[in-house]
């Protein structure tokens, strides 16, 4: 007897490949190419802001702090930008979530005397955001869903 009717049954598992995938469409790629941007114009920003002004240079630790959340913020971003790349759905909500706390945080009023006020950088980035945003939500939506 060659069957042993107590085997479990088995199945061959493999990774897609290269020829079974769907192609990512332009639209995500210039997406992720102006979430990149958005992320390199947030850290040039930060330096303007924080490393270029001299009453937060005599503050140790706001330095250090703010360092801390930049290095967290870059970190937790990339990743996000790593798995829009990769298709993940989850990524561009989590993405769109962290876009509007950003956007009703710009409503909020800057009555600080240290750190200035930068509306029309803080808009450009926004609009940058919006356009990458639209890009994943629009023309990129079916790449994002469920494949087999």
């Amino acid at each position: 007897m060659s069957h042993n009717p107590y085997t479990p049954p088995s199945s061959s598992v493999a990774d897609i490949s290269e020829a079974d995938a769907i192609p990512r469409p332009r639209s995500v790629v210039i997406a992720v190419a102006l979430f990149v941007t958005d992320l390199v114009l947030g850290v040039a920003m930060f330096c303007y802001l924080v490393l270029g002004n001299e009453a937060i240079r005599n503050l140790p630790g706001v330095v250090a702090m703010s360092m801390i959340f930049l290095v967290l913020g870059c970190a937790i971003s990339a990743l996000l930008i790593w798995k829009i790349w990769q298709g993940k759905n989850w990524a561009r909500i989590v993405w769109v979530i962290f876009s509007v706390l950003t956007l009703l945080s710009m409503l909020l009023p800057n009555d600080n005397a240290v750190m200035p006020d930068t509306p029309w950088f803080d808009a450009a980035t926004r609009l940058i955001d919006l356009v990458a945003l639209f890009l994943v939500f629009g023309p990129g939506r079916a790449w994002f869903q469920r494949r087999n």
